[in-house]
């Protein structure tokens, strides 16, 4: 089975989570299936990880800027560079379509709804899979339109982008969602019959499942960039009355952004500098030793699509209490693998009070995580769920 990947993503890398790191996770396990053949088309080869390696003789990593040690994201792209590189991968794609046997193509990564098409769709042999995703449902609404520079660069640019970007939608044979929440908005566009839910996951081996001790003191923890999104902010309001019940309590807060400078003014405003810790941005091969010895993972975003820190305490077994949002009400069963919360900060203080007191609750709650990941998002799992779509579109046994 050859997979042509047009494109994969812009970069090839381990080393960061999201998009980034699931690219890489989906071709690296397909590639350990013995008749499968891969060839990858990315802007950018990362060689900055210390365990960065292809091992595998059947993966074709072609970068259009050759490798490089890539700086940590967020990343800036011009209209010109993405579209340089739309122009390069078509091209290259184009030529060893025309060299090689391929049996399936897949556009991986990134793909914007309304904002990303493939020009590959306008070439396609009928008989010839086309998949596009793992796609997640837009988390904001489109910009508004507020004078007339921008007003001029919708009508010559984004209408004709989100005519192209559900075209390609339309032309794949399967359109790949992450969740059923996904899948509910996708079929706006898509017929559902097109429609294949896979979802991401994380490499289960470096988040193994922890024992952990009955410990006198219990640390709170939460990782993600730091944005309102994130809400943060009501986070350290909750733990500042949790903090009032529980004075050895202490949470742990791991990343950076635009909100740092906010969020460290709110603790110090409510004189929590000795109890709140701000960790800063932390390497992925180094977060698992956070997620080992915290006690309770909170994570209140306002909207998620299948956040990846979530998945990560989970496997570990470390308790987790989430806002209600698309990702969280697909990974969590209340009271049964997670606490699902709502916005209101006495909710969040009576549910973490909960896992506090009641540690058989904490018991059954993280084995029951654990078990959650390993049976649907472990790479192993998804990466075969994969290989049996393309087998059954190239044989048409659907």
């Amino acid at each position: 089975m050859k997979i042509l990947y047009s494109p994969c993503h812009y970069f090839f890398t381990n080393r960061f989570g999201s998009e980034f790191l699931w690219s890489y996770k989906i071709i690296e396990n397909l590639s350990k299936i013995d008749d499968v053949e891969i060839t990858a088309l990315f802007l950018t080869e990362d060689i900055g990880s210390d365990d960065y390696s292809v091992d595998s003789d059947s993966i074709k990593i072609i970068s259009k800027d050759g490798k490089l040690n890539l700086p940590p994201p967020p990343y800036n792209f011009s209209i010109t560079k993405m579209a340089n590189f739309i122009s390069w991968y078509y091209k290259k794609a184009r030529r060893i379509m025309r060299e090689e046997k391929i049996d399936v193509i897949h556009h991986l990564f990134p793909f914007a709804f309304d904002r990303t098409f493939n020009p590959l769709i306008f070439n396609l042999k009928e008989d010839l899979p086309f998949i596009t995703g793992p796609l997640q449902a837009p988390q904001t609404s489109d910009p508004g339109v507020k004078n007339y520079k921008q007003i001029i660069f919708f009508n010559t640019v984004y209408f004709p982008l989100k005519f192209l970007s559900r075209k390609t939608l339309k032309k794949s044979s399967r359109v790949v969602c992450v969740s059923e929440e996904s899948r509910k908005f996708f079929q706006k566009t898509v017929n559902h019959e097109n429609i294949e839910v896979i979802p991401c996951g994380i490499d289960v081996g470096k988040f193994p499942y922890v024992k952990r001790e009955n410990k006198n003191t219990i640390e709170l923890m939460t990782a993600s960039t730091l944005i309102k999104r994130k809400r943060i902010d009501l986070l350290i309001k909750a733990f500042d009355e949790l903090s009032s019940e529980y004075t050895d309590l202490k949470l742990r807060i791991l990343g950076d952004g635009p909100e740092e400078r906010n969020l460290k003014l709110l603790t110090r405003k409510l004189n929590l500098d000795d109890k709140v810790i701000f960790e800063g941005r932390i390497p992925r091969e180094k977060i698992f030793e956070y997620y080992k010895n915290a006690g309770i993972y909170v994570s209140l975003s306002a909207s998620e699509a299948l956040p990846v820190n979530l998945m990560e305490s989970m496997s570990t077994g470390l308790p987790t209490v989430s806002s209600i949002n698309r990702g969280s009400k697909e990974l969590i069963r209340n009271n049964e693998n997670g606490v699902l919360v709502g916005d209101e900060i006495k909710s969040i203080v009576d549910s973490v009070s909960m896992l506090i007191e009641d540690k058989n609750f904490r018991k059954k709650i993280g084995s029951n995580a654990r078990k959650t990941i390993e049976r649907r998002y472990n790479w192993d799992v998804i990466s075969h769920n994969y290989y049996r779509l393309y087998s059954s579109l190239i044989t048409g046994d659907l």
